[in-house]
């Protein structure tokens, strides 16, 4: 490098508690800085990429709500128990993808996240789609803030035939068990 060439570009800037996963524009490099709901859907997001069932259930309010969106797919929305069943039981990722996020919007109690994942399917293939998500949070008896309701928007097009691909069945039937009523 010579004298007057510009300094390299950093990396994405990562949390610091660890090589999350997490990379892009959400502003600070400093974990303490994050609001505390900020810090539980980052951990939900890591748990779920990471395949850590026990940490993302301690992320979740008792009566937390799943829903992928548009509607018009007609997969059930999943409340706690059912859709922990289903990330358990029906993910084809390996774990430890990589989250890009493009843009946060944060309020109190919601956290909206358009990011892209770049992921291997567990037969090889690679997978990036880019997603919406949707968070509500409320704080439990402890002051603790837990998600309660997650909506998700997904390429479903790609998605669907993802799923076909790699897993031999449609998006709907991966997703298919008995639905909840709010």
């Amino acid at each position: 490098m010579e004298a007057d060439d510009p300094p390299p570009t950093p990396s994405p800037s990562r949390s610091p508690e660890c090589d999350c996963g997490i990379t892009g524009n959400y502003g600070s490099d400093d974990w303490d800085s994050f609001s505390p709901q900020r810090q539980t859907v980052f951990t939900f997001i890591q748990a779920l990429r990471d395949s850590n069932y026990e940490i993302l259930d301690q992320t979740l309010s008792e009566d937390f709500m799943f829903e992928i969106l548009p509607r018009s797919l007609g997969i059930p929305m999943r409340r706690k128990d059912e859709w922990l069943k289903t990330c358990r039981s029906s993910n084809i990722l390996e774990p430890g993808y990589r989250v890009d996020v493009i843009d946060i919007n944060e309020s109190p109690g919601r956290i909206w996240i358009h990011a892209t994942i770049f992921a291997r399917a567990k037969t090889g293939q690679s997978y990036e789609n880019e997603y919406m998500l949707m968070f509500r949070l409320a704080e439990n008896s402890a002051g603790e803030p837990k998600i309660t309701w997650l909506r998700e928007f997904m390429d479903s097009l790609y998605t669907t035939h993802f799923a076909n691909d790699v897993g031999g069945r449609s998006l709907k039937k991966m997703c298919d068990l008995p639905s909840s009523k709010p």
